[in-house]
This record gives C-alpha cells, sequence and structure tokens, in this order.
C-alpha cells in the first residue's frame, strides 16, 4: 500500500492512560511506538510492549462524544502509524499518529522524478511569482496598497485615541482579506499551469535563504511568500503534486542558455543579459528557469539511473507586459 507521507503524518490526537499513573515505566527519552508493538482495540482500551511483558490499559480521549481524535479513529481513510508514549506531570499520555493512503492513481502519476515534468516558480517584488511556463503574477499592486496601510497607520497611531485604534484594526482586517484574495488566485494560477503542462513536481527557492539575505525592509514580501508557499503546497497536495525546494544562489546570475554565471549579467534589476553569449531575458523569468534547472540536476545527480528531465518552460522573448514572444 503506498502512503501519502509528506502531510498526513499527525501527533494531536493524545490519549490520557490512567492505568498507567504510579507504575515505574522509565520514559527517557518518550517511547515511540508502531503497529508491531502496540494495539488499540475497539473497547477503548490499548496493548503496548515493556521491557517485561504487555500491558493493557484503557485509553481515555477527551469529548468522547464526537472529540476529533475520534474523526481519525473511526475514519477508514486513516490508518494508525507510529506513536509516543510520554509522561507529565506523573500521567501518561499516549500521542497517536496516523497516515492516510495516497490514492493510486496519485501514486502512478509521481513516478520517478527525471521521468516527470517540472514546473518551477521564481519569487520576486515587483512580480510576486513568475513560473517557467512564462506566466507572470505582478506584485506591484500588492506592495503599493501595504505601503499605503502602513502610511495610514502610522499616522493613526501616533494620534492615540480609541477611535484611531478601531480603525487601524478595521483596516487591518480589510487589508488581511485583500492579500490573502490576492494569494489565493496567484497560487490557484500556479497550479493551473503545471496541470496544463502535465507537471508532477512544483520547484521554488528555499525560503530560508531568501530570508537570509533579505533586509528588513522586504518583511511583507517574505510573509507573503511564505503565505504562496503554504498555499501551492496545500493546492498541489490536492493535485498529487509535490512541492520541492532548491537552494536559490545565483538562480539570478546564471545565464539559462550557456551557463555563465556573473553579477555582470544583472546590469538592470529586471533585465537579463548575458556577458557571455549575449542572450537576453526578463531577469525573473530567468531566475524561474534557473530554478527548475537545479532541481533537475540535483534529482539526475542523486539517481543512479539516466533519465531525461521535462522541463516546463518556452523558449522565446519574455517580459510581463509584452507577454511571451516565441523564438522562430
Amino acid at each position: 500500500m503506498k502512503y501519502d507521507t509528506r502531510t498526513m503524518t499527525l501527533s494531536s490526537s493524545v490519549g490520557f492512560l490512567p492505568d498507567l499513573k504510579g507504575r515505574d515505566i522509565r520514559l527517557v527519552p518518550p517511547v515511540k511506538y508502531d503497529t508491531r508493538t502496540m494495539t488499540l482495540f475497539d473497547d477503548g482500551t490499548v496493548s503496548l510492549s515493556t521491557v517485561d511483558d504487555r500491558i493493557r490499559c484503557d485509553l481515555t480521549l477527551p469529548d468522547d462524544e464526537g472529540g476529533y481524535q475520534h474523526q481519525y479513529l473511526n475514519n477508514e481513510d486513516w490508518e494508525l502509524t507510529e506513536s509516543t508514549l510520554s509522561r507529565r506531570d506523573g500521567d501518561y499520555y499516549l500521542h497517536l499518529g496516523f497516515r492516510k493512503p495516497k490514492p493510486e492513481k496519485q501514486v502512478e502519476k509521481q513516478g520517478d522524478d527525471e521521468d516527470k515534468t517540472v514546473h518551477s516558480v521564481d519569487l520576486g517584488i515587483v512580480n510576486i511569482a513568475t513560473t517557467s511556463t512564462a506566466y507572470f503574477a505582478s506584485g506591484r499592486e500588492l506592495g503599493h496598497r501595504h505601503r499605503e496601510f502602513e502610511r495610514i497607520r502610522g499616522n493613526l497611531q501616533q494620534t492615540g485615541t480609541q477611535s484611531a485604534h478601531r480603525t487601524i484594526q478595521q483596516m487591518s482586517g480589510r487589508e488581511s482579506r485583500y492579500v490573502r484574495d490576492v494569494l489565493h488566485r496567484v497560487a490557484n494560477d500556479i497550479i493551473e499551469e503545471a496541470l496544463e503542462h502535465s507537471c508532477a513536481y512544483i520547484a521554488f527557492e528555499n525560503l530560508r535563504h531568501i530570508r537570509e539575505r533579505a533586509p528588513p525592509v522586504k518583511e511583507f514580501h517574505q510573509w507573503a511568500h511564505r503565505q504562496l508557499v503554504d498555499l501551492v503546497e496545500y493546492k498541489a497536495d490536492a493535485e498529487g503534486i509535490c512541492v520541492e525546494y532548491v537552494d536559490p544562489e545565483n538562480t539570478s546570475r546564471r545565464c539559462p542558455e550557456c551557463g555563465h554565471t556573473s553579477e555582470g549579467n544583472r546590469a538592470r534589476q529586471a533585465e537579463f543579459e548575458c556577458e557571455k553569449c549575449g542572450a537576453t531575458a526578463n531577469a525573473d523569468y530567468v531566475g524561474a528557469k534557473n530554478v527548475r534547472w537545479r532541481y533537475i540536476r540535483r534529482s539526475l545527480q542523486s539517481s543512479r539511473r539516466t533519465g531525461d528531465g521535462q522541463l516546463a518552460l518556452k523558449s522565446g522573448t519574455v517580459t510581463p507586459n509584452r507577454g511571451f514572444v516565441p523564438s522562430d
């Protein structure tokens, strides 16, 4: 049986074991159990393996009449997996883990890394997202709205009145709803592009590296990028698409045509022009192509097989205003 092991292991369903209270069970560190060493029975008891023998005790769950734990215990779509027994204030708690089998059609769809098409995304400020299929999601309006909100909020905070505080709260709610709506639409567009090109993978830059290299003034865009990636992950999982991450180093400086890497290739922020071969393109589009290239290369290096990676991209001239102009 194939399982979706990316997101479906949970440790939030906690059961209290009253029968173990006062017993000398040493838990340093907490003990992990799997289906071989733990059995959960329909009568509300659990059997656990110990150093000496197996013990059986009651498992008390919060809100026995429909608590959220029962949504997993009573649902055939979820299966018990690794669980953890821990002690807190003299009481014993069993953290139950569950996993959900992945539909067979998703398993077949994913296959091997190097035999599937990769959709890649560059995250930026002028364009909040640019893909290797020449999709541009402008971030100008998003940034403009945020700057206006910060300006007005700063002025209201200086007044210090209750009325100003209420106004800030109302504005904050509208701002959050607007940003959330924009990010949802962009995430949907990214998923649609991936599905249109039969992509099994979506590659992003590793956001941790972006945070380390970005100045504090870009905190809003860092937050927006994290939210966007979270949305894409959620929506991609529903479509059976894997989301992967690569180191973003030099993705904005490497020429995707000849491989030449230099800061001089980015003489202007928005445009890329290779010093060696003269290739020109929108800088964000180049970043997206290099994110894809880096993921494909990493996949091939980690595999003993020599499959051909398919790349979801187009060749030609790309600008946000003129769109995509294919090469002859």
